[in-house]
């Protein structure tokens, strides 16, 4: 039995969950907050999500995605890790990006500053003035991936980690007004459109709720 522990809204514990869907495999989500006991007994760091095979009485216990991933692409399928060795480089870059960059920028710089902001209950002229300055490097980075883009999905015709680690992400700034760059009729065009395919693959329609696109429009 497999269990992912992390809270339904983490970004990285639906690219998780995510990946386990494509590939059939049962798993149990345990929904945790970052830094709770349940997760600090697995990883000392705090962070979610965390991934526990139980397996012949023995725990095999990862964290940190990435590494997640490759576990899943050695023990399941490496159909997410490309065909070749200049694809899988592509790949890596792109997990790489996400990760980083365009983790910090939109969802530590956008997501997460304006649900603090709402639930401060801050004025939205003021909550949009105090975004405008970080989403310019949001939708500079928006853009960029905009030229890397490959299509139909991030580094051409397959699915791939790629699209399974920016998607969750993406979608949650897709879900606030500072998203408009990829919400349809956006300046991003072709992010506009992956994002729309995206949605209608089983495995992100079965992680949607409990998402932040999915809290927020139950409002």
């Amino acid at each position: 039995m497999i269990e992912v522990i992390g809270i339904h809204y983490s970004t990285f514990a639906r690219t998780v969950v995510s990946s386990l869907r494509e590939l059939n495999i049962e798993y149990n989500q345990l929904g945790h907050l970052a830094n709770s006991p349940k997760v600090l007994e697995y990883n000392p760091f705090g962070f979610i999500p965390v991934f526990v095979r139980k397996e012949d009485g023995k725990d095999i216990v990862l964290y940190e995605t990435s590494a997640i991933a490759r576990y899943i692409d050695s023990e399941f399928s490496r159909k997410f890790r490309g065909s070749d060795l200049r694809l899988e480089v592509e790949i890596e870059k792109w997990i790489s990006m996400s990760s980083s960059q365009v983790f910090n920028a939109i969802t530590w710089g956008i997501v997460k500053a304006r649900i603090a902001a709402e639930k401060a209950n801050k004025p939205e002229e003021q909550i949009k003035q105090d975004l405008a300055t970080p989403n310019e490097k949001a939708n500079k980075y928006i853009l960029i991936l905009e030229g890397l883009f490959k299509g139909p999905y991030v580094t051409g015709e397959e699915l791939t980690w790629a699209d399974l680690f920016l998607y969750p992400i993406l979608a949650d700034y897709k879900s606030m007004p500072e998203g408009a760059i990829i919400q349809r009729g956006g300046q991003a065009t072709k992010i506009a459109e992956w994002m729309e395919r995206m949605e209608q693959r089983d495995s992100f329609k079965n992680t949607y709720k409990g998402s932040v696109a999915d809290l927020r429009n139950s409002k």
